[in-house]
């Protein structure tokens, strides 16, 4: 049997052709000692963020990555936000992939 005291982060995936956000989020976030779930958004033709964000945050643990993947599609960002952050000393914030 497993250590049920173990939590291991996971993946938040979105793919489609277009990704619109408007007043919304996309968001990977944990409290404790724990990292936060990576976050993956594939689109082909547009991600367009209107007050919007995507984002990861851990409290202790190391802040998840997050990827964004096009297929040679336009990045629209309108007041809006990609980031990771710890809001503690122990971790480290994720990457960032565009």
């Amino acid at each position: 049997m497993g250590n049920s005291s173990v939590i291991t982060s996971g993946i938040l995936a979105v793919s489609v052709p277009t990704i619109t956000l408007q007043d919304a989020a996309i968001t990977a976030s944990l409290t404790g000692n724990v990292a936060a779930s990576h976050v993956q958004a594939h689109f082909s033709r547009l991600l367009s963020l209107d007050d919007s964000a995507i984002t990861t945050s851990a409290n202790e643990g190391d802040g998840g990555s997050i990827h964004i993947v096009d297929g040679k599609g336009t990045i629209l960002l309108d007041n809006s936000q990609i980031s990771t952050s710890v809001q503690g000393v122990a971790g480290n914030g994720g990457d960032i992939h565009v």
